[in-house]
């Protein structure tokens, strides 16, 4: 069945037209980022191979799937998408519409043939881990050098004698405007995950000139401090730059076995940490609380987050969306955590209507709103984590 592959060579373009409509998008930007046809919300999540219909090779910033890599093949979209039950329905389908004759009226094999044939499959399966591993490890180490490159570029918010960073004030013009002037009397340690990159170049595609800014540029890491990527927010005149997506993430290292992800904002407090979805978010419910509050990226992380050592409760800051998106996401990492037995989460989403016209509300929409005065304090967060413990001990003993 090896023959398969060799024929969809040349032919992966039509293969994803026919099989997923949904990702014509990503051919028409062939090489470029566009979103993810996958994940709602996303604006620049997903791409195909420059060479797609060759290679056959699509890449998933946060694919919804679970697969370890961000590198997908047509053959895994296949089988993950449920488009193909199995492997031998994968071969009968795309054999078929590649108009293989032994595949069109549905395939019969004698067991000689089935032994040759998995024979082959395994030595081509073997090759192309090999050369899939290759890839990785090269995609990977290039990403983790123009990442330090970049972040070596970046100047942090606060001076040396803890004031405001002059040289980082659209940051801070930013910050202001969303509500998070509190900011300039925490601690600097506190957003030591947070840079300003002077000028950032924002690239507008092959034989375009490219835009500049100054920007918000935040380390992504996993609970063992391990750097993954870099979350860049565009800046022009203390609002979000007018390009077509002011936030993007930069090249991850793959090669990492952790799948959470996530922006370190403030400490924990006695065992407890907070997650949010949004740097905003996350930076407002720091303000607010004094509660260490990290940033999940995106809802899909949330689902991923994993207790750094030392912790044993999160309070997930959720987004009241009407899509329910967020609060989804959320509710799956509580659930996760009961099963596991081993710590504790619960949900903390904003007491306040969705305003009329807007697709929800968040935490920075809450302070910007009603103040800080609207969230809970740390001394409320605490009470509630300690009879939490108190009710969960009790009923361990009986």
């Amino acid at each position: 069945m090896s023959d398969v592959f060799l024929a969809a060579k040349g032919h992966y373009d039509a293969l994803l037209r026919n099989f997923f409509p949904e990702c014509i998008g990503m051919l028409q930007a062939r090489g470029r980022h566009v979103p993810d046809p996958y994940r709602s919300g996303s604006k620049d999540g997903a791409r195909v191979d420059k060479d797609f219909n060759n290679t056959g090779r699509l890449y998933f910033n946060s694919n919804v799937w679970g697969l370890d890599s961000s590198c997908v093949t047509f053959y895994q979209l296949m089988i993950a998408t449920g488009n193909a039950k199995n492997q031998r329905d994968f071969f009968v389908k795309v054999g078929s519409f590649l108009g293989l004759p032994e595949y069109e009226k549905g395939y019969h094999e004698s067991r000689k043939e089935r032994m040759e044939r998995e024979l082959r499959d395994r030595k081509m399966r073997e090759e192309q881990e090999k050369i899939a591993k290759a890839e990785l490890e090269k995609r990977s180490a290039e990403a983790v050098a123009k990442n330090k490159e970049m972040l070596k570029d970046t100047i942090p918010l606060f001076s040396k004698t803890g004031d405001i960073n002059p040289d980082a004030v659209e940051v801070w013009k930013y910050f202001f405007n969303r509500g998070l002037a509190g900011l300039i009397n925490v601690k600097p340690s506190a957003l030591r995950n947070l840079r300003c990159a002077v000028q950032l170049e924002y690239y507008l595609g092959k034989g375009k000139k490219s835009l500049h800014f100054d920007s918000l540029v935040c380390r992504v890491q996993t609970e063992k401090d391990e750097g993954v990527q870099l979350h860049r927010t565009y800046l022009k005149d203390g609002k979000k730059a007018n390009v077509e997506c002011p936030k993007k993430l930069t090249a991850s290292d793959e090669r990492l076995q952790s799948k959470c992800r996530y922006i370190k904002i403030g400490e924990p407090v006695e065992g407890v940490v907070g997650i949010a979805e949004g740097v905003e978010t996350a930076l407002s419910v720091y303000l607010a609380t004094g509660l260490g509050c990290y940033c999940c990226v995106c809802a899909q992380n949330m689902k991923n987050f994993v207790l750094p050592e030392g912790c044993h409760t999160v309070a997930v800051f959720a987004d009241k969306d009407k899509s329910k998106t967020g609060e989804i996401a959320a509710r799956e990492l509580v659930a996760k955590f009961k099963e596991q037995r081993n710590a504790d989460a619960f949900v903390v989403l904003p007491k306040q209507p969705i305003p009329e016209g807007a697709k929800g509300i968040d935490w920075n929409d809450v302070l910007q709103m009603y103040g800080t005065q609207a969230f809970p304090t740390i001394k409320t967060i605490m009470t509630f984590v300690r009879n939490r413990q108190s009710k969960f001990n009790s009923s361990a003993r009986r």
